[in-house]
């Protein structure tokens, strides 16, 4: 589990300008680096790409189905 953790966290930081993609409904609560990511195959709002800190902002954590 940490490994996982710590590559979800260099691939965070060696993203180009640390863009994530987030389902933008009311129950929504974790980002994705992944705009294909099985995670937001239930999305029923719209899909928006913001900066890594926006989605921390939103207190949006890291989806468990990263790949």
């Amino acid at each position: 589990m940490k490994t996982i953790a710590l590559i979800a966290l260099i691939l965070c930081f060696t993203r180009e300008n640390n863009i994530v993609y987030i389902c933008d409904s009311p129950t929504a609560e974790v980002y994705h680096l992944n705009e294909n990511c099985r995670g937001l195959k239930k999305c029923k709002g719209e899909l928006k790409k913001i900066t890594l800190d926006r989605a921390k902002s939103l207190k949006r954590r890291l989806c468990g189905f990263e790949d």
